[in-house]
């Protein structure tokens, strides 16, 4: 078949092409080259426009295929988005959850904290009856009695206010002669009061005006250390320690009684040491620090001092 016919016909692969053209180019390239070859140029023209048109339809294939993909990427991105937004609620959730946790847990340690405050200054006060009714004990003799049975409590105000005012340490130690039940027991009270009234001597004898010993009963004493830090209150405390532990303590007996000869030897106290440095703390609270920094002393050997650490 001709190629312009073929051009004409109905449902051809030239169909919708503008034919007029196609004629012109044939008549021109036969006109000029013989009507075979215008034929030929025109069966050239065809395949080529068919191939640009295939080309162009695989793109347009391509491209809605790409259009599928770029929704089902739209989709799948929009999906994570909603997980990530369900994740962040999530997770504000919890964070809601842990604070209110977290608040309640920090509620209920301070409680606990609160309440052992509390115990320890029902015990200490039960302990060292700090209400002014403190044990008056006749075992003291007459020169420390003055001295050792003034009201702890005006003794701690007035050391307490003074150091406050002016901004000054006020250092809180508490002695215990160690194994003193033990000693008391078998050598008998009057080795016992003995004990007690050197010792007290000695302290005494190294405190000055502004300075304070108390007894509360047994072995038991605390010294108030007004404007001492606890550098300098340690190194105090601990001299007395040391002195007491090298005095020698010379008992004469009890003359006509066999069961209490005359004896010589040696004692040793433990110490505890605590430190107010401005801070608004009632005085069974101090006394309460010195006296676990006491217990520390024990437990760590007796005849040293300790200071109280705050992780105590």
């Amino acid at each position: 078949m001709p190629i312009m016919e073929e051009i004409d016909r109905p449902g051809s692969n030239t169909a919708g092409f503008d034919t007029g053209k196609y004629r012109f180019i044939s008549e021109v390239v036969g006109h000029t080259c013989g009507r075979e070859n215008g034929e030929k140029a025109l069966e050239l023209l065809i395949q080529i426009t068919e191939n640009i048109r295939q080309e162009m339809a695989d793109k347009d294939a391509a491209l809605q295929e790409a259009k599928k993909h770029e929704v089902a990427y739209q989709d799948n991105i929009d999906a994570l988005r909603r997980q990530n937004s369900e994740l962040s609620d999530r997770l504000m959730v919890e964070r809601a959850e842990k604070n209110v946790y977290y608040s309640e847990a920090t509620a209920l340690e301070k409680e606990v904290e609160a309440l052992t405050r509390e115990l320890d200054m029902v015990k200490h006060s039960a302990r060292y009856d700090l209400t002014g009714a403190y044990k008056k004990d006749c075992m003291m003799s007459p020169e420390n009695r003055d001295t050792l049975e003034g009201d702890p409590i005006d003794l701690w105000e007035e050391a307490y206010d003074a150091c406050y005012e002016s901004e000054t340490p006020l250092s809180v130690a508490m002695l215990d002669i160690d194994h003193f039940k033990k000693a008391n027991d078998e050598k008998g009270h009057d080795f016992g009061d003995y004990v007690l009234n050197e010792t007290v001597k000695l302290i005494m004898d190294r405190l000055d005006p502004d300075q304070a010993l108390i007894r509360y009963g047994g072995e038991e004493f605390t010294l108030i250390l007004p404007g001492m830090d606890q550098g300098t209150a340690y190194s105090f405390v601990d001299g007395l320690r040391d002195e007491i532990s090298c005095h020698s303590y010379d008992y004469p007996g009890v003359p006509g009684d066999p069961e209490k000869p005359p004896s010589q030897g040696n004692i040793t106290i433990s110490c505890g040491l605590y430190t107010v440095k401005g801070e608004d703390i009632i005085r069974e609270a101090a006394i309460a620090r010195a006296d676990k920094a006491l217990y520390h002393a024990k437990e760590n050997g007796r005849n040293r001092t300790e200071a109280w650490r705050p992780a105590e």
